[in-house]
């Protein structure tokens, strides 16, 4: 029995000394993404309090608005109203799309073709 314990040591220190090699490459292999990953985590932060907190983002939205509003009134008409039609016209084409197709709306085969 002492054999099978001993078998059973020497692979479990073997697997160890595997473990620790895989651990030093995967922390090296990752090393690269850890600014980019940092400023994600810092990015969804924001988003999770901006969420618990709507009231700043409206408030903040409202702000942009008006300071817009104010500075040029004629211009943000004129871009509400394209944005506002581009909008509709998204929709109307999305309908479009959408819509089953009618088979005996389909135009008829032409038999010169075939």
């Amino acid at each position: 029995m002492s054999k099978k314990l001993e078998k059973l040591a020497d692979r479990r220190a073997r697997l160890l000394e595997q473990i620790a090699i895989q651990r030093e490459d995967l922390v090296s292999a990752f090393l690269p993404l850890r600014s980019p990953l940092s400023l994600a985590d810092k990015g969804l932060q924001i988003l999770g309090y901006l969420n618990k907190h709507p009231v700043l983002v409206s408030g903040a939205v409202a702000g942009a608005v008006a300071v817009a509003v104010a500075m040029r009134p004629k211009r943000w008409l004129l871009m509400l109203e394209s944005g506002w039609m581009a909008w509709r016209l998204l929709l109307a084409a999305k309908r479009k799309l959408n819509a089953p197709q009618d088979s005996s709306s389909a135009a008829p085969a032409n038999s010169e073709l075939n």
